[in-house]
């Protein structure tokens, strides 16, 4: 038993050896503005210049054709072969040339939609614009 009380009692008082504890150093201000900067980077500009590269990536996208005068004509319309009807609601929106910089044009097959009460569709057409030409989308147009 008296091992036990001898073990418990040497627990309680304090070590010859203190474990070490670090020191409290005052930090020249440049290291500590370097230290704040760094902790500012990590915690908010990160994901801010992440953000800011994904919305960036929108600014420099591949403009749409609605916006673009192409300076080689389009290649003439396919002639379709329309399917059936989905149900008497839809209405067909016919396939156009598309274009695409660097790759030029490329056909977008036609498809049903679901029309709309008083309106028509207006296919995309490809208009002469000067000396080029000039991509409107197709559109829903009041009747």
């Amino acid at each position: 038993m008296a091992s036990v009380q001898a073990k418990v009692e040497q627990a309680r008082m304090p070590s010859r050896f203190p474990s070490p504890q670090p020191e409290k150093v005052a930090m020249h201000p440049l290291s500590l503005l370097s230290h704040v900067v760094a902790s500012f980077v990590r915690r908010c500009a990160r994901p801010a210049v992440a953000a800011a590269a994904l919305i960036g990536s929108f600014a420099f996208a591949e403009p749409r054709a609605s916006a673009q005068v192409v300076f080689e004509a389009p290649p003439v319309p396919r002639v379709e072969v329309v399917p059936r009807a989905p149900s008497p609601a839809f209405v067909w929106a016919p396939g156009y040339w598309g274009y695409r910089p660097g790759r030029g044009y490329a056909w977008q097959g036609g498809r049903w939609q679901v029309g709309r009460a008083g309106y028509g569709w207006a296919a995309p057409r490809w208009a002469a614009y000067r000396g080029g030409w000039h991509f409107a989308p197709g559109r829903w147009v009041r009747r």
